[in-house]
């Protein structure tokens, strides 16, 4: 309603009316996004069926989605082969849009942004790492980096609704799983998601 009275009535307001009607249409889009991603958290994990999921077929369509913006950011995107797991589709893709988007939206504005995602395996899980050179995580707000309404220093003045890492963190617990931010020397950032076996082979791209 607020964006079609700005179109139809905007040669009549005065600069200070449009710029409060530019901030009740920020506000309501703040609204929006925190109660879309309070209903995610909370669909998440919750009664879907586990299923073999091809995680390399879940990165290439959550890749697609991000194009646009990874191609605004000149981002290069590395991938490896990753495992096919037990788990709900769309739940992954949460998983790996999440990721990756901090990855843009937190990136270097100095530096061209390069993200890597690579498939470990390890005795016990299916590892995949997900890893960029942006802005990195302050030691100071890294313990609550996980908690729900999180917003990090770097966040300010950045959309958000601090519930990203907390959706993902459910998904994968919700999969017998779990995710940690490995320590890194430098800037950037290393989030490690462990997936349990099931007997599963690679799956190439």
């Amino acid at each position: 309603m607020s964006k079609i009275l700005k179109q139809s009535a905007a040669h009549k307001l005065d600069a200070g009316e449009r710029q409060y009607l530019d901030y009740i249409l920020e506000s309501t889009s703040r609204i929006r996004e925190l109660t879309d991603s309070m209903l995610m958290f909370m669909k998440v994990g919750t009664g879907a069926s586990s299923e073999p999921v091809c995680l390399s077929k879940v990165l290439e369509t959550t890749l697609h989605d991000l194009a646009p913006e990874i191609a605004s950011t000149g981002a290069v995107v590395r991938k490896s082969p990753l495992p096919t797991i037990h788990g709900v589709s769309w739940q992954l893709q949460l998983v790996f849009k999440n990721l990756l988007h901090n990855s843009l939206k937190y990136r270097d504005p100095e530096t061209p942004l390069q993200i890597e995602i690579e498939h470990l395996q390890e005795k016990e899980h299916h590892a995949v790492l997900v890893s960029d050179n942006g802005l990195g995580i302050p030691d100071f707000e890294k313990d609550k980096l996980f908690q729900a309404f999180t917003r990090l220093s770097s966040a300010k003045g950045k959309p958000g609704s601090g519930l990203g890492l907390s959706i993902v963190q459910r998904v994968m617990e919700g999969l017998g799983g779990s995710i940690e931010l490995l320590p890194l020397d430098g800037p950037g950032a290393i989030f490690k998601l462990m997936f349990p076996h099931h007997g599963e082979c690679i799956t190439n791209f």
